[in-house]
């Protein structure tokens, strides 16, 4: 598996990502946990055609409704990698670990994604809707 971010390739080491019981609130006082930048992960195959509109899609919104947001790109290059990253097809985006459908990730395979609007790209609103929490 690979990482990318938008700039360019590199590698990036899981462990630094921060806790699961991290917070992502916008406004520190609002919880008094310390307080993560959002993650989001554009996960997909090279190969994919819908892997770049969906980076830039998510790039585009998240500029507009979450500034802060790291975007990075997982590359997805074998079934193996697939089944432990619970990749749900070709292109999946993930705010903070959570699938933007809401789908469970315990189980991956290498292999195209459609969503609900019968498209490979995830409609607009669904991306939104994540960023927004």
């Amino acid at each position: 598996m690979t990482t990318a971010s938008l700039t360019g390739w590199a590698s990036i080491d899981p462990a630094s990502l921060g806790g699961e019981d991290a917070c992502y609130c916008r406004d520190a006082k609002s919880c008094g946990q310390e307080v993560r930048r959002m993650k989001v992960e554009v996960l997909g195959f090279r190969e994919c055609p819908n892997l770049a509109p969906t980076v830039e899609l998510v790039r585009r919104i998240a500029e507009r409704v979450a500034p802060g947001a790291s975007i990075e790109v997982v590359l997805i290059e074998t079934p193996e990698q697939a089944e432990a990253a619970g990749f749900l097809g070709s292109p999946s985006v993930r705010v903070n670990g959570h699938d933007i459908e809401g789908k469970s990730t315990d189980r991956g395979g290498l292999c195209c994604r459609t969503y609900g609007n019968g498209s490979g790209v995830p409609p607009e609103h669904l991306v939104e809707s994540a960023l927004r929490g």
